[in-house]
């Protein structure tokens, strides 16, 4: 029995359609018979009942019934409506489809020859309604029984993207759709095959009555300001809120929809893309030979796959990770192989090796260097310093160099929030890095040298929000150095666009910095990344309730509060709105390759403190 209960609720939307169509007529036909029945037998003994109802005229009479009746039905949306919202509305409609087939009745009797009691039609009419109803009391209940072990979700977006997912869920035996969630009042109260299209403010009422578990968004076409918008709206529910994969990967079979994710967190960010300007774009990429170091880094390996957009005649990875590297250039040989003439050669090597660099740059007559090579996670840098160091300022001054005495057209320094005022050997690195290139810009002819200087990327190794996501699936605690502690954020794709066409207008040792918002408190990212799947964050040691613990643990070593973009307010807008230029000091080349031959002198030394001091002397 239980097995037929579940083969039955797992029929599709038509086949339970057909199946009401059938019950329905099947209780038309049985109370047309029991209402004659019941009136005639008080009379006639049973079988002679039957015989005078199998009339050829009555039989005519019913099946002009079944005709009426059914239409009726189909034509008031009774079989488009899902059966578990059997409300009011629903029972009125099939009580009044009951009483005009019960007015058709006595119409139909009126122009036979035989006698039919007025009772008759009366009692047809009760039957039917009794019956209608009790039916799909019945088919609610074995409903309910079968769906008790699905997930319960609500559709957020009743567009064509809605649609599809639906079409798509009802293949798929664990989740039970409940309802569209829909802004646009128009379309509130539609029913959409068999799921009706409801407002945002019955969301709570559903959650509650019907135990749903978890809200599905579908809005392929919605901007990122309105779509955070609806997440913030949704976070106070403390429900999970989930996105599909792209329904064209659903379709080509390279997802399916039970693979659920998370609202990746430059979507809770909200911040607008720009479209990018082509011609900055292009300008040092297309149809040139490119060199990316630190290729297969978190930026790095994103700025090869934009360049890889703009058609360069060769791109040349360099990194000192083999398996780094392994995975970019696979990447990219997966994309780009049957679609893209460019070149792409993979070169494992660190830049402070003088004779690789050298011979990389004269060998595929490089035009344009992307230098994203750094040691930049701060509690490591911290401890590794002098190889910090190393690797952040000789191998910059060492690749600057080469990029000159090869006659390298653009060199472009990716640089990091945290050289403004540093208070850690990574900062300290980077700001001399850009010092370096600054200096060095004043002095030669041949390569125009710019630096980009943005903060945080998300997704990018290190980040937060990585951490986060591993530590709510962990079922917690969530780890926070400081309640106040602040950061920028930014995706990694933006900051990649951004920081190509911010090199395209460099001239000599120009400081663009990327326009990165606000910045966001790293507490308020946690609670809202717990928030949106469904839990209710709460501070240890704190007097609040909640089920998932959030842990102030206190700042790291070199860790500030909140970081800066700019040493002086002195800056300029350029012809992206997003790529600002800042004006700063600039120290003289004497001055930095005397400090540098300190730095050098202290490394070969292996001498932290007296590195850290050369360092804080000049900044």
């Amino acid at each position: 029995m239980n097995k037929l209960i579940l083969n039955l609720g797992n029929l599709n939307r038509r086949s339970k359609q057909l199946i009401q169509i059938i019950s329905d007529t099947t209780i038309i036909v049985l109370s047309y018979y029991l209402s004659f029945l019941i009136r005639l037998m008080e009379f006639n003994d049973f079988y002679d009942s039957i015989n005078f109802v199998s009339n050829i005229i009555y039989l005519n009479i019913l099946v002009l019934m079944v005709i009426f009746t059914i239409s009726g039905l189909y034509i008031s949306g009774v079989y488009r409506l899902v059966l578990r919202f059997l409300s009011n509305k629903i029972i009125i409609q099939i009580v009044i489809i009951s009483l005009l087939s019960t007015i058709f009745f006595y119409v139909c009797s009126n122009f036979t020859n035989e006698i039919i009691p007025r009772s008759v039609p009366i009692l047809y009419g009760l039957l039917i309604i009794l019956f209608f109803i009790s039916s799909r009391l019945f088919a609610k209940s074995i409903l309910i029984l079968n769906n008790s072990n699905k997930t319960k979700i609500l559709i957020y977006g009743a567009g064509e993207g809605g649609r599809q997912l639906l079409n798509f869920l009802s293949k798929e035996s664990i989740y039970e759709p409940i309802a569209f969630i829909d802004d646009n009042t128009s379309l509130e109260n539609f029913v959409i095959n068999g799921l009706k299209i409801l407002q945002p403010i019955s969301i709570n009422d559903l959650i509650i009555k019907e135990n749903v578990d978890m809200i599905l968004l579908a809005m392929p076409s919605m901007s990122r300001k309105r779509r955070r918008e609806v997440l913030i709206f949704l976070e106070k529910f403390k429900i999970k809120v989930r996105t599909i994969p792209n329904l064209n990967d659903i379709v080509s079979g390279k997802s399916k929809i039970s693979e659920l994710k998370n609202i990746p967190f430059e979507e809770l960010l909200g911040r607008e893309t720009i479209p990018p300007i082509k011609e900055l774009l292009i300008k040092n990429i297309y149809n040139k030979n490119v060199v990316v170091t630190g290729a297969g880094g978190s930026i790095g390996s994103e700025m090869c796959i934009q360049i890889m957009e703009q058609k360069p005649a060769s791109l040349i990875l360099l990194d000192n990770s083999e398996f780094a590297l392994y995975k970019i250039y696979s990447k990219i040989y997966n994309k780009y192989s049957s679609n893209n003439d460019s070149k792409v050669i993979p070169m494992l090597g660190n830049v402070q090796d003088e004779y690789l660099v050298n011979d990389i740059l004269n060998k595929y007559s490089i035009n344009t260097i992307y230098h994203t090579a750094a040691y930049k996670h701060v509690p490591l840098v911290e401890i590794n310093s002098i190889e910090a160091v190393k690797n952040n300022i000789i191998g910059t001054k060492n690749i600057l160099d080469c990029a000159i005495n090869n006659k390298v057209s653009s060199f472009t320094l990716i640089s990091t929030d945290k050289a403004v005022n540093p208070v850690n050997i990574m900062g300290y690195s980077k700001r001399f890095s850009e010092l370096v290139c600054q200096a060095i810009s004043t002095r030669n002819k041949t390569t125009k040298v710019s630096i980009v200087r943005f903060g945080n990327v998300l997704g990018s190794s290190g980040s937060v929000i990585p951490l986060f996501s591993k530590q709510i699936n962990d079922g917690g605690p969530i780890t926070v150095t400081h309640q106040d502690v602040a950061r920028y954020f930014m995706t990694i794709k933006e900051a990649s666009e951004l920081v190509i066409q911010a090199s395209a207008m460099m001239n000599k040792g120009q400081v663009f910095i990327l326009d990165m918002g606000e910045q966001i408190k790293i507490l308020d990212v946690a609670k809202r990344m717990a928030s949106i799947q469904g839990y209710t964050p709460y501070i240890s040691n704190k007097d609040e309730a909640g089920d998932l613990e959030i842990k102030i643990i206190g700042l790291r070593k070199g860790e500030k509060l909140r970081e800066e973009l700019y040493y002086t307010n002195e800056v300029s807008s350029t012809n992206h709105p997003r790529i600002i230029c800042a004006h700063e000091n600039i120290i003289d080349l004497i001055e930095i390759e005397k400090k540098f031959r300190e730095i050098h002198s202290a490394l070969e030394n292996r001498d932290e403190k007296e590195i850290k001091n050369i360092l804080t002397s000049i900044i």
